[in-house]
């Protein structure tokens, strides 16, 4: 009878007040919220920025001279381009996260869009992993670089195979530049094909550079954005970038086509 009265009291007290004399801190729901408004205040001064260094009539008057039919369809093709670009951050981020809605990773990707214009390198893009909940910021922005990755891996591969068609380079009868450039690529391509069939070898050469460096448990939640990655993924998200930069392609095709009749070759 007398522990049923002892612990009336208790039930009746708030949840909150029983947390707060349990010594856990009340602060969750306000650190949310001030996150929150610190993403959007973020988010309207990089549209802003971009708004007052835009200028439309420059815009206008470049296309005025061009093949609209091209241009329309050039545009036509930025939805299957953004697309791709979506299903290649969802694949990745449902590796970490499986929980991860459809409104999460396009909000994450358009906002890392936002940022990625007016910083150098499109660095902003590192900005998604402050705009997904329930994964450590470390871990996300890893994953961050993943994709980023890949999405650099068809342009580095297809400018690699440019760089033995530029005129006056290795086209102009120098056979030792031609052969050098040859070794080159081949090297190159090499290199990046075994990074796509060996990601756990990747992963486990930089955790043993990783007990060497100071900041070392840092920098393994940062790596453990590789900790999921096998072979499917790597070629899966290959394959999603090289279809990404052949619409990319594609699309720079149609716009130089709409102002200047070129040939293919030519054109890249």
């Amino acid at each position: 009878m007398n522990a049923k009265a002892s612990l009336e009291p208790i039930a009746a007290q708030k949840p909150g007040k029983i947390a707060a004399e349990r010594g856990f801190p009340r602060t969750t729901s306000l650190r949310s919220r001030l996150f929150f408004w610190i993403k959007i205040l973020l988010t309207d001064s990089v549209l802003g920025l971009l708004v007052i260094t835009i200028k439309p009539r420059e815009i206008i008057a470049a296309f005025q001279g061009s093949y609209y039919p091209l241009v329309f369809v050039s545009f036509i093709l930025v939805i299957p381009n953004l697309g791709l670009r979506a299903l290649k951050w969802g694949y990745v981020l449902r590796q970490v996260k499986p929980t991860a809605s459809v409104r999460e990773i396009l909000n994450s990707l358009l906002v890392g869009f936002t940022f990625a214009v007016v910083t150098p390198g499109q660095l902003g893009e590192f900005g998604r992993a402050f705009f997904i909940a329930g994964r450590p910021r470390l871990e996300l922005i890893g994953v961050s670089f993943i994709d980023k990755f890949f999405n650099l891996l068809p342009i580095i591969l297809g400018g690699s195979i440019g760089l033995l068609f530029l005129p006056g380079l290795v086209l102009d009868g120098n056979t030792y530049l031609f052969m050098g450039c040859c070794v080159l690529v081949a090297l190159l391509w090499t290199l990046f094909i075994v990074l796509l069939l060996s990601p756990r070898w990747v992963r486990d050469l930089l955790y043993a550079i990783n007990v060497m460096l100071p900041y070392r448990e840092k920098i393994k939640i940062l790596l453990s954005g590789l900790d999921p990655i096998r072979v499917k993924q790597s070629l899966t998200l290959a394959c999603l970038g090289i279809a990404h930069y052949a619409i990319v392609i594609c699309q720079y095709f149609l716009v130089v086509q709409s102002f200047q009749q070129v040939n293919l070759f030519d054109a890249f």
